[in-house]
């Protein structure tokens, strides 16, 4: 009889053995034979150690393989790294073998490089993606930003599948911490012929029956009773508000040959008093000498089941399947998820946040063993699976991702840096808070005439009308965006901020466009009937050519006048030529001539009394031979404008403001 345990989606406890006594003369196939049948029944550990007798006589890259797979099937990393190490010493070997070596490498040793094992072989460390770093989508909802070891829980053993009972403080987690399994007879272990063996743990893997466990906040964990079926190696505990537990075991069964018995899924009342489970009823689809049925979720408010099947239809390995029930435990007929998500790899802990969809699969593609992967729900269909990527997921097996009624989100593990074989981690979520505050205005509406995007990684979002909450959603924690806001009269804004796990609280504060602010006035003269530019004049237009040049949102306008003394038609061509001379001027040292604007006034408008027929001075005369230069700031009120360069917003905070930025520049 063989037991499901835990993750791996292939039996792995075997609690039938054949009570052989290996003869000191028994022949080496004969050895091999024993071995191989030992793997089928899962009894890995036995299978592991006879191998590696064989070995030691009859060294083969088949025999060391066999080795290194059974001690992976029970999680012995250490060992098995040995072991695969061994097995690439072999000229059969292939990069599948050395995936497994890095693997086992990376599970089994702190701070471990692949570098070294690579030295002399045809591979770099880049030529295996299996173990390169992932990054979640952006879309994502949930954001986690780390990850925290639940000590207080965690043991030597292995510990998962973490979950609570409604919000009466209660938490239950699987583990085979070693305190035992109650049984009105001995201990459940066969031999072939039947017979029962007292003993505490399957010795075909070395490890300790799993178990159910209670606890409450500052609390020792207490193992729960199953009482009514006979169950044995409990685990994926899920609870309801109701009271009711699902959970995986496997049945009690006596055989007196070799057989295979898969756990199933089953469901009682828990009572928080007694610490027992009391009414025990089988999941209708149980099937135990055919498939395994395991990793129980609940969805009570939508009266979902979600659990993992390696049902016959299946598209390899062990499916993701849902069954709807109701109050009387009724359940609908198992639907599987579909190819999106099912592989023919292994799924396995399918939980439903909202919209989004969480569950495990060792598929291609991932970080290494199991990763926690999200796809969105739309109705019945479950689409576009992403790897939620560090820090959830590692080169290890990461699992049991679930989110309790206080809102709390665990995680299983047999990353290297752990305590035990598996152990509990709790998330950190980064902050969904989000204050934009726009046009002084704190509203979670972005305001509706802002235009923003979101930029980040050479990539843009449109996020105008989107709520703060919904922006919040989309950021990374520790990444950096730029937030940009547009609108109509208004200065593009662009703010860089770092999202962080804290509330992040963003200002961006739109400025209304000074349109025609004239910042700067500069004149000109000219000699008497001349509109030649004397050198004064072209030293004062450089310096405007300067500045034109190195503000884009200025323009220039051209005022040119003449004196009296001549009759108006001509001083009206004259005046006009006096302003095209500055714009040849202009246009020869590079300003483009959809800058500049010219208007001529004749003697329209004298600055001295100097009219027809009034004696002046010559002085007099020449204050009005004049160009008047004249630099506008923001000239087209139909074009939305950057800040300028070097400028603050607050700078433009009004148009006395704006002309003494301008000012202080020049």
């Amino acid at each position: 009889m063989v037991l499901m345990i835990k993750k791996y989606t292939k039996i792995v406890l075997a609690c039938v053995l054949l009570s052989v006594f290996v003869q000191a003369g028994l022949a080496q196939t004969s050895r091999i034979n024993y071995a191989d049948r030992q793997y089928e029944l899962a009894n890995y550990r036995i299978a592991a150690d006879e191998y590696a007798k064989v070995y030691e006589t009859e060294t083969s890259y088949e025999l060391a393989k066999k080795t290194a797979t059974a001690l992976d099937n029970i999680y012995a990393y250490a060992e098995s790294y040995v072991w695969w190490k061994e097995v690439t010493i072999y000229s059969e070997n292939s990069k599948e073998d050395y995936v497994s070596l890095i693997r086992a490498g990376y599970r089994s040793i702190k701070g471990y490089d692949p570098i070294a094992d690579l030295v002399g072989t045809p591979y770099k460390k880049g030529d295996f993606k299996e173990f390169t770093s992932v990054s979640v989508a952006p879309q994502v909802a949930l954001k986690i930003s780390g990850l925290t070891a639940l000590n207080e829980l965690n043991s030597a053993g292995s510990d998962y599948g973490i979950t609570d009972a409604g919000t009466n403080g209660i938490q239950f987690f699987s583990s085979n911490r070693g305190d035992g399994v109650d049984f009105k007879k001995s201990r459940i272990r066969w031999d072939a012929k039947g017979n029962r063996l007292n003993k505490s743990y399957y010795n075909s893997n070395g490890n300790n029956y799993y178990s159910i466990y209670s606890v409450k906040e500052g609390q020792e964990p207490k193992r729960i009773q199953v009482l009514g079926f006979e169950l044995y190696h409990l685990t994926d505990p899920q609870a309801t508000a109701s009271g009711k537990l699902f959970f995986t075991g496997t049945a009690n069964a006596l055989s007196k040959k070799d057989k295979v018995i898969y756990p199933g899924i089953f469901y009682g009342n828990y009572d928080a008093v007694s610490g027992q489970v009391t009414d025990v009823k089988p999941f209708p689809f149980n099937q135990t000498d055919a498939f395994g049925v395991i990793s129980p979720r609940v969805n009570e408010k939508q009266k979902y089941l979600y659990f993992s099947s390696n049902r016959p239809e299946t598209l390899g390995g062990y499916d993701l399947y849902y069954v709807t029930w109701d109050e009387q435990m009724t359940f609908s007929d198992p639907v599987n998820l579909g190819s999106t998500i099912n592989t023919v790899f292994n799924e396995r802990d399918g939980y439903r946040i909202g919209n989004e969809f969480y569950y495990s699969s060792d598929k291609t593609g991932g970080m290494g063993g199991l990763d926690v992967y999200v796809a969105t729900v739309q109705g019945e269909n479950y689409m576009n699976p992403v790897n939620l990527g560090e820090p959830v997921n590692s080169v290890a097996d990461d699992f049991g991702f679930v989110k309790t009624a206080n809102n709390n989100i665990y995680l299983a593990s047999d990353r290297v840096s752990g305590t035990g074989s598996d152990d509990l981690y709790a998330l950190t979520i980064a902050n969904k808070k989000l204050a934009i505050n726009i046009l002084n205005e704190v509203d979670n509406q972005i305001n509706a005439g802002t235009t923003l995007q979101l930029v980040s990684k050479g990539q843009t979002l449109d996020i105008s009308g989107k709520t703060s909450e919904e922006v919040a959603n989309l950021l990374e924690n520790g990444n950096t965006y730029a937030l940009v806001g547009e609108r109509p009269g208004y200065f593009s804004q662009e703010l860089v901020f770092s999202f962080k796990v804290d509330v992040t609280d963003l200002s961006l504060k739109m400025y209304p466009i000074p349109y025609g602010l004239q910042v700067y006035e500069a004149i000109i003269y000219y000699d008497l009937d001349k509109d030649e530019l004397r050198e004064l004049s072209k030293e004062k237009l450089d310096e405007l050519t300067a500045y034109l040049a190195k503000h884009p949102e200025l323009s220039l306008v051209i005022e040119s006048h003449t004196d009296s003394r001549a009759d108006v038609e001509y001083n009206e061509k004259l005046s006009e030529r006096r302003g095209q001379s500055v714009i040849r001027y202009l246009e020869s040292k590079g300003i483009a001539l959809d800058r500049i604007s010219s208007n001529w006034f004749n003697e329209q408008k004298l600055v001295t009394p100097c009219g027809d027929g009034v004696p002046c001075s010559e002085a007099d005369h020449q204050l009005n031979r004049r160009s008047e230069l004249k630099l506008i700031a923001f000239p087209d009120s139909s074009q939305s404008y950057p800040l300028p360069k070097g400028a603050k917003a607050i700078d433009f905070e009004s148009r006395e403001a704006a002309v003494g930025w301008f000012r202080k520049i020049n």
